[in-house]
């Protein structure tokens, strides 16, 4: 679990540095990475129903499955370069 985070966490911090988001970007990217990083493992090893379980218990809100990511964002803000980021950081941090 330790190589996980620390693989997640550094992940997290080269893409912060290469993004330069604007503040609600950062938000958005910061609170997804908790999330993540909270889970036993890595979204695709996990099977749907412990994720569900995982994000329930967690506090957030998943009406049904497959589980949504939401952000309430304001137009032009940048969902765009905040879902490009979620992308690579995936990939980089895979532990």
């Amino acid at each position: 679990m330790k190589l996980r985070s620390y693989t997640l966490d550094s992940a997290h911090e080269r893409v912060v540095s290469a993004a330069k988001f604007r503040v609600p970007q950062r938000k958005a990217f910061d609170a997804t990475h908790e999330i993540i990083k909270a889970l036993d493992s890595d979204i695709p090893s996990l099977p749907q129903e412990r994720l569900i379980e995982q994000l329930r218990e967690l506090k957030l809100l998943v009406p049904y499955s497959p589980p949504d990511l939401v952000f309430e964002l304001a137009t032009g803000v940048g969902k765009t370069k905040l879902m490009g980021a979620l992308i690579v950081v995936t990939r980089l941090g895979t532990a």
